[in-house]
């Protein structure tokens, strides 16, 4: 089976960079709801699988830095469906702030309303403000928090696959249910007692896709046995394909296909027409954000530290103790112990963003030459692209994906109206 690269665009609230609204506004973005629209077609301009929005269920107040809203990504996804036909949606919803029987009835009718172009990203939250704000004075512990997951999405699993062929009959008025093809999950468990049936008949891609971006043991334990398309941070190319080939082997023992999980490394890109522009671009723009990121990542303010010298081990090994999340943190703490003469300059200028993902700048060429040796080399069956904004976006559609193309890793044409169709699309026309 010949693999085709697949791609994933991750927007955050008006770019990914903070400031970055401003520059894609120029004069020709007047809305939000523009912004992610056009952000959106440009993306299904250029083939991407999907385009995926992150959530927050509070107001991140980080250090240094003026707290970002982050819009519903359900809602969201639902207008952009209107203004898009081929490009996949995905929306990050938690499970340990709500049940089950809410995210079936949601995603299915979604995907619905979109032609079958849904997924879902399913995560477990982290962040200690989010359970203060549903009635939690601590967060449940990781171990418990992916129990809870695999118990929800066991249950949404079952509403979705509740309506079997033939529940549906034509009547004077339009439709109606055959209840005697929708019997009752009844299910009971740790977490969750859900009656059932499903309230939406079975969606045009049989199901929602499902995305997880869980590194630690408990998060590849969970993608291993439920993900369709996984999220990972790769900050070089011997790690991100020893993660992939760890995973993969996890898939194979939970007894499914590992070619049916997409793995896919984030990437935060800055295309310029040479590589000097772009990187006078990600200079320019992202070295005070990146100290600020590597400071959440390692738990401290980083604009205490001496960027002359390396990070100490002291904060290194507390960085590790009780990480918010083990795939962001780890990638950055290994970078430090592999090179213990790195500067925090150094780390900065080949990051400088407040993305935890590998930092990639230069022309089209040097971009997809490094997407081409990554995905080659197995580490990811793709990318999940970070921070392109509406200028860089656009040079990346039209000259790195047709470098892309004729070297025979992309596709030409989506393969079908799905997201499905086309996650598990490959160079032969197999999947």
């Amino acid at each position: 089976m010949s693999r085709y690269m697949h791609l994933n665009l991750m927007l955050g609230f008006a770019g990914a960079h903070e400031e970055g609204w401003h520059v894609d506004a120029g004069g020709n973005v007047t809305s939000v709801n523009e912004y992610y629209v056009r952000m959106a077609q440009l993306a299904e301009r250029g083939l991407f699988d999907s385009v995926f929005f992150a959530s927050s269920l509070s107001l991140y107040m980080h250090a240094g830095k003026q707290p970002m809203p982050v819009l519903d990504p359900v809602p969201l996804i639902a207008y952009i469906a209107a203004c898009t036909t081929h490009i996949g949606l995905a929306a990050t919803i938690s499970t340990t702030f709500t049940e089950p029987y809410i995210v079936a009835q949601t995603m299915s009718t979604l995907d619905h309303l979109s032609g079958g172009r849904v997924g879902w990203n399913i995560v477990t939250s982290a962040d200690p403000s989010s359970a203060r704000n549903f009635g939690m004075s601590v967060m449940p512990p990781k171990a418990e928090r992916y129990a809870r997951a695999l118990e929800f999405v066991e249950v949404v699993e079952q509403l979705w696959a509740n309506w079997k062929p033939g529940s549906m009959y034509p009547t004077k008025g339009g439709a109606a249910a055959d209840p005697s093809h929708i019997p009752p999950i009844d299910f009971h468990g740790r977490y969750f007692n859900v009656a059932g049936p499903g309230g939406v008949p079975a969606t045009p891609q049989g199901r929602p896709i499902l995305f997880q971006a869980g590194a630690s043991n408990d998060g590849t334990d969970f993608s291993s046995r439920v993900a369709d398309g996984v999220f990972c941070v790769g900050l070089n190319i011997e790690d991100t394909r020893a993660f992939c080939n760890q995973l993969k082997e996890k898939v194979a023992l939970a007894k499914r296909n590992p070619d049916d999980v997409k793995i896919l490394p984030g990437v935060h890109l800055y295309v310029g027409n040479t590589d000097e522009e772009a990187k006078r671009i990600a200079l320019e723009e992202g070295f005070q954000e990146g100290l600020l990121g590597l400071g959440h990542l390692l738990g401290i303010d980083a604009r205490t530290l001496d960027i002359t010298r390396p990070v100490p081990d002291e904060i290194l090994e507390q960085a590790m103790k009780n990480p918010s999340s083990q795939g962001h943190t780890l990638p950055a703490v290994n970078a430090f112990r592999r090179d213990p003469t790195m500067t925090v300059e150094e780390y900065v200028m080949q990051h400088p963003t407040s993305s935890p993902h590998r930092v990639l700048w230069g022309s089209p060429e040097k971009i997809a030459a490094s997407l081409e040796e990554w995905f080659t080399a197995g580490a990811g069956d793709g990318f999940t692209v970070t921070n392109l904004r509406v200028p860089s976006l656009t040079l990346f559609v039209e000259h790195v994906v047709p470098v892309l193309q004729r070297k025979g890793l992309f596709r030409k044409e989506y393969a079908g109206r799905t997201l499905r169709e086309n996650l598990m699309q490959t160079a032969d026309g197999g999947r």
